[in-house]
């Protein structure tokens, strides 16, 4: 017979009031989205506050910062969006 203990305490988390249990999909795209958010707001700060980036000898255009921005920022507001579809 098997132990199934852990998947008790699994189903006792998510039928709490916590929001988001480690674990689900929706707690995993509200991670996502705020990492996204937080390297999108680092590439706009560094397009008005310039601080040099060097991959290898290259050095990287602030514009791509700007790109970078814009991409990172809709990821992010695609992950909120996708998990505040996701059933509570």
């Amino acid at each position: 017979m098997e132990n199934h203990s852990h998947d008790k305490n699994e189903k006792q988390c998510c039928s709490t009031d916590r929001k988001c249990c480690f674990g689900s999909p929706k707690c995993a795209l509200i991670f996502a989205a705020v990492l996204f958010g937080i390297v999108s707001l680092v590439h706009l700060y560094r397009f008005f506050f310039f601080f040099p980036v060097t991959i290898g000898t290259v050095a990287v255009a602030p514009g791509v910062s700007i790109g970078a921005f814009i991409i990172f920022g809709l990821l992010s507001i695609w992950m909120f969006c996708a998990a505040r579809k996701i059933s509570k």
